[in-house]
């Protein structure tokens, strides 16, 4: 299969028009019912899309064929339901796999046009759901209309999807690994959200609504006037408490992770750090492909989108006379501009002083684009059928986070603002849930706002695609201030004022600083060469099977990265232990750029910030090394000291006067290149 795929590429490399017929035939053929489940179409059509970075063949054309090959191979589907029925199930090759027509039939339970267009989306029964619409004698218009949509959005995500990686294939270098350690990001990313998504919707309501019966009859016990309403909220069916047990659970979180998020910003606690960590470390990924690609994310949530998406959904539900939601619905995004515009005026202790929240150019996309698409999922779910909530709400769910991840990336936003929106949004949420499970309005028609949404979509994701700018070119992270003593301020007293810890990927404080050098990074890999400080091999795909070897050579093993303020390791070194030390042992030192600079004579000498451990290496079950990382011991860093030019041991003996500070007794070596006295010879 792999050959086959592979000498497919190779032909549509060279002969374009083969490919758009390549990409037209196998979207059809994955249509067509069990022998679809055989043919790698999927896979073909995302690799043709990553000869797009390369110039080989073109989008538009691309995903016309794609789009039409879909169709036309759903088209074929449907005919052959209203052709030949329920008969269609006894012939081959559908006859041998009855679970596809109970897996259909499951989908069909409520509404045939949701069904549709999930299922366009749903490997396994994307060719018998055509099948089902034919059969039940769905109209050609309505089947048509949903089936174009559908394959509209469908091609569009694999092709895109596939430029991404085409993309990330073209560029080499520190380009090529800046997009791998994106697209890895982002993968992480939509299976969290999914699995999270599903989850809320299946696992949730149960868990919370075995709670209900214990709740009730405690709230039927208090005298209070809120208990006697919960309780006669709970006194409902085994279905209704589901509901509203998980609705409940929205309002309680969502108000919990607003409050938490609110009191960490003005706290400067690890919500608080993550803003700059975050902002500094997705700047430093930035590449023109992954630009585009992150602008097209953010178009879905851009002002344009939004508010097309709040006529729209206003218009659909003025129209079914919903007046219950148009109300959520205006009120829920008039109160999330008006919580952005607080927001901003919250002072940040642990930003630039030049940040400015109410002008970052994504700051109330973030606060709307939540709210919208999240009571947008809320309105399709209640009128959609059971089994195809959890698929409903991982999409959507995507929209919002990918936006949101496309947000940070840009620098139009910061972590904090995307947390409380997101919390906001969870609680309204689930106040509406609430009362329309307590009210039980009518839940409306699916399609209308389906439509409305999935055409937001796909215009702004087209637009933004093709050149008109919906969204603006990224914003560069605002320098930070550069803080500049000179060399013998900074050996007496000034090394204090510098941060004592890093700040770890997840706002942590992670290890000491226990080095401080001034000079370039070249002339300290030099002088340590001597004590034998190596750089350690890059990673790749054979220092990798390292860790697997079956037996441990320290030598041969990368080392994990470790990141400070969002940033990379400037210069990593190892040093390995004697051989006497059972399991083996090895030191590693990094060091990481500061803000400061040293003034050393007529010199401006760039200070660096690192920190030392000590590495144990453990063979697990005789199939794997594992690491066990430790503070590097005071007779090490003394050791250490003996070949860092002018190295001059100081200690904190005082008790922490800010975060990052490191403890009273900790030794930091400081270090600097040049002459003794720090003068020019």
């Amino acid at each position: 299969m792999h050959a086959f795929v592979d000498r497919l590429v190779a032909i549509a490399s060279d002969h374009a028009l083969i490919a758009y017929g390549l990409g037209l035939v196998l979207a059809g053929a994955e249509a067509l019912p069990v022998i679809g489940a055989l043919v790698p179409g999927t896979a073909v059509i995302v690799t043709l899309a990553a000869l797009i970075a390369a110039g080989a063949l073109e989008f538009w054309p691309l995903t016309g064929a794609v789009v039409l090959g879909a169709v036309v191979g759903d088209g074929f589907g449907y005919w052959l339901g209203r052709r030949y029925k329920d008969a269609v199930f006894r012939l081959w090759p559908l006859g041998n796999h009855p679970e596809l027509a109970e897996r259909g039939a499951a989908l069909f339970h409520r509404s045939s046009e949701t069904s549709v267009f999930i299922g366009r989306f749903t490997p396994g029964v994307r060719a018998v759901v055509p099948l089902f619409a034919g059969i039940l004698a769905m109209k050609p218009a309505r089947f048509f209309l949903t089936d174009i949509a559908a394959a509209v959005l469908w091609a569009v995500s694999h092709i895109l999807f596939g430029l991404f990686l085409g993309a990330s294939l073209e560029l080499l270098g520190a380009v090529a690994g800046r997009l791998a350690a994106l697209a890895l990001l982002l993968i992480l990313l939509a299976y969290a959200v999914i699995w999270v998504s599903r989850w809320a919707m299946q696992s949730m309501p149960q868990a919370l609504g075995r709670l209900a019966g214990p709740l009730a009859a405690w709230a039927a016990r208090q005298p209070g006037g809120p208990q006697r309403l919960l309780a006669r909220a709970l006194a409902t069916d085994r279905a209704e408490a589901f509901g509203l047990a998980a609705m409940a659970g929205l309002i309680v979180g969502g108000v919990w992770l607003l409050l938490v998020a609110v009191e960490s910003v003005l706290a400067g606690r690890p919500i608080a750090r993550l803003d700059g960590v975050v902002m500094i470390g997705l700047g430093s990924l930035h590449a023109d492909w992954a630009d585009m690609v992150m602008r097209i994310f953010a178009a879905t949530g851009s002002g344009a989108a939004l508010g097309l998406l709040g006529v729209g959904v206003f218009l659909v539900l003025a129209t079914e006379r919903q007046w219950m939601f148009v109300l959520s619905w205006i009120v829920g995004l008039a109160a999330s501009l008006a919580l952005g515009f607080l927001l901003s005026l919250l002072p940040h202790p642990l930003l630039p002083p030049a940040t400015d929240l109410a002008g970052l150019p994504g700051h109330w996309d973030a606060m709307a684009a939540a709210l919208a698409y999240g009571l947008v999922g809320l309105f399709i779910t209640r009128a959609s059928a059971p089994g195809l909530r959890p698929a409903i709400a991982s999409g959507l769910s995507l929209v919002v986070v990918f936006g949101a991840a496309a947000r940070l990336y840009l620098g139009f936003s910061v972590f904090s603002t995307e947390i409380i929106a997101i919390a906001f949004a969870l609680a309204w949420l689930g106040l509406v849930g609430f009362a329309a499970q307590l009210r039980r309005p009518s839940p409306g028609r699916v399609l209308p706002i389906a439509l409305v949404a999935l055409t937001v979509l796909i215009v702004a994701v087209g637009a933004q695609a093709g050149g008109y700018d919906l969204v603006p070119p990224p914003v560069p992270p605002p320098p930070p201030p550069v803080l500049e003593m000179a060399l013998t301020e900074w050996r007496d007293t000034g090394w204090a004022s510098l941060p004592g810890s890093r700040i770890g990927l997840l706002g942590n404080l992670a290890q000491h600083f226990v080095l401080q050098w001034a000079g370039p990074l070249t002339e300290l890999e030099h002088a340590l060469a001597t004590q034998g400080w190596q750089k350690p091999p890059p990673w790749g795909m054979q220092s990798a099977l390292a860790w697997l070897a079956p037996t441990i050579d320290p030598q041969a093993l990368p080392v994990l990265p470790r990141f400070a303020d969002g940033r990379p390791e400037a210069l990593v070194l190892t040093r390995l232990l004697p051989d006497n030390h059972v399991p083996p042992m090895r030191l590693v030192l990094r060091l990481w750029p500061s803000e400061a600079v040293i003034r050393g004579g007529d010199e401006r000498l760039p200070l660096w910030l690192g920190v030392m451990s000590e590495e144990r290496f453990v063979r697990i079950a005789g199939a794997l090394t594992i690491i066990r990382s430790v503070r590097a011991a005071e007779a090490e860093l003394a050791a250490l000291a003996i070949h860092i030019p002018h190295a001059v041991e100081v200690r904190e003996n005082m008790v922490p006067s800010r975060p990052g500070r490191p403890a009273a007794g900790v030794v930091v070596l400081l270090g600097w290149a040049g002459p003794p006295s720090g003068k020019s010879p």
